[in-house]
Parts: structure tokens; C-alpha cells; sequence
């Protein structure tokens, strides 16, 4: 092959590569010593629907809107529904 077919062909191939390695997600921290939690963790923490449920019904039959009603939830939830 001659030189003057080679060179574009090496020239698209690496920008090519640039732009596969360009889309790799790497998260912030990714070191060595980052925390990893284990597959399946969930995250965030875990939300029990049923107490979710119990205490947007609650909310709703004090009939509450608004900010009042988020700060009544977020109060039920941190005392499990009660």
C-alpha cells in the first residue's frame, strides 16, 4: 500500500477510538480508595411503601397542600407511618 492511503486510513481510525474511548463513564472518585457499595444495594436507602402510602392518606385526610403536606410526610416517614 502506498503512504498516501495509509495515513487517512490511520487518521480516521484514531478519531474513531478517541470517540469510543470519549463515551466512557468514569463517576467522580473512582479511585482506588472509593466507596463501592455491593450490587443490588439500594440507593438512597430503602423507602417502605406501605408507610409511603400510610402517610400521604394521612396527610390527604388532614387535608393539607403544599409544604404542609411534604413537611407532615417527611415527619411521618422518620417516625415509621405513626
Amino acid at each position: 500500500m502506498k503512504l498516501n492511503r495509509i495515513l487517512p486510513l490511520a487518521g480516521v481510525l484514531t478519531l474513531l477510538a478517541g470517540a469510543a474511548l470519549a463515551q466512557v463513564n468514569i463517576p467522580a472518585g473512582a479511585g482506588a480508595g472509593a466507596y463501592r457499595p455491593a450490587p443490588g444495594t439500594p440507593v438512597g436507602g430503602a423507602v417502605n411503601p406501605t408507610t409511603d402510602a400510610s402517610c400521604s392518606q394521612q396527610a390527604n385526610a388532614q387535608g393539607l397542600h403544599g409544604k404542609a403536606w411534604r413537611t407532615f410526610r417527611a415527619k411521618c416517614k422518620r417516625n415509621g407511618g405513626r
